[in-house]
């Protein structure tokens, strides 16, 4: 089965239409990407690499799924990122910018309806309504339970919310209640960024040296890593003197290579960054000639006092430095002299 497949039995569809859009974007201008692009991406990847399928199906533009994953008979996932997944199951994300409510849950809802009617020889049991929330749907599990519906919520899986509507099964997956364990790194970066969660999963990264989790973090939500106060110190005091100069380097290979990444993508917040850190830390290390490239002469003498600007002069420069200086005020043979 190829990472892009079709179940059985497939009737004809509708026309294939691009997904509209209708997100509401915070004014966090910060940030270089939008959380649903990024959630479909790490998903994706990590569902290869646990062997699961991404299906392609044709569904009404209403309708889309950002995921429809097909797990392969046989296939073991106990102990991933994907161990509640049935054989069929239909993925939406929800960032704390999206309007998640009974209407969008019914929405949902529709969209595996038509899958069941469009593939007949798949049963109710096998098939999965998956929602993945940054913070819990509080409004939602009010509706719910005033429909007289029950969430299920097993004491181990806390972050794991369970529900029936006739045979059909609903799972609620919350990333703020995620524990931190290596498994769920790619979605506890979908956790509210004002949250406690993010802020020990962010630390825990940084301590870990995590590179690749740090750059999507950066990316989803840079404000906030930036804002973020982390006592690195008191780490550092734990460390031997190896240990501590070998993550000090990870820290600094990570810091080049979220700057790079920053100047392809966006130079002008790059500059931004960059405005943050202390002059003295900016100029250390550059050699004189760098820290002047760039800078007219008058610009590179503003601000010197004539002690300074002298300052490395020999007694013959010095020399010869008046010598030019009373030629200029004192020209020979008259000249520049004002005419009667």
């Amino acid at each position: 089965m190829s990472d892009q497949t079709r179940p059985p039995s497939k009737k004809t569809t509708s026309r294939t239409t691009k997904r509209k859009t209708s997100r509401k974007i915070s004014g966090k201008e910060e940030n270089l990407i939008r959380p649903d692009p990024m959630f479909k991406e790490v998903t994706t990847n990590k569902a290869k690499v646990f062997g699961v399928n991404q299906l392609s199906i044709e569904l009404p533009q209403l309708l889309r799924a950002d995921l429809i994953l097909a797990v392969p008979k046989g296939k073991d996932l106990s102990g991933t990122l994907f161990d509640f997944l049935l054989p069929y199951s239909i993925l939406e994300f929800k960032s704390t910018n999206d309007d998640f409510d009974q209407f969008e849950f019914a929405k949902n809802l529709a969209r595996t309806f038509l899958f069941f009617s469009e593939y007949k020889t798949i049963p109710y049991n096998q098939l999965l309504t998956a929602f993945v929330c940054s913070e819990q749907p509080d409004s939602v599990l009010e509706h719910l339970k005033a429909e007289g519906i029950t969430i299920e919520i097993d004491p181990t899986t806390p972050w794991l919310l369970r529900c029936r509507i006739w045979s059909l099964e609903i799972v609620m997956v919350v990333c703020r209640l995620l524990p931190l364990e290596e498994r769920f790194y790619d979605w506890l970066q979908f956790a509210p960024a004002t949250s406690v969660k993010w802020r020990k999963f962010v630390k825990l990264m940084l301590l870990k040296g995590e590179k690749n989790q740090l750059k999507m973090i950066m990316k989803l939500h840079l404000k906030e890593f930036r804002l973020m106060t982390i006592d690195i110190k008191e780490h550092l005091k734990e460390l031997s003197p190896e240990q501590r100069k070998e993550y000090e380097e990870e820290l600094l290979g990570f810091a080049e290579d979220c700057m790079t990444g920053l100047e392809e993508l966006n130079p002008q917040m790059a500059k931004r960054f960059i405005s943050g850190v202390k002059p003295e830390l900016r100029l250390a290390g550059l050699a004189p000639e760098e820290r002047l490239a760039g800078l007219a002469p008058e610009e590179r003498l503003a601000g010197l006092t004539p002690e300074q600007r002298l300052a490395g002069f020999t007694p013959e420069e010095l020399q010869k430095y008046l010598d030019l200086m009373n030629q200029r005020t004192n020209p020979p043979n008259g000249e520049n002299q004002p005419k009667n």
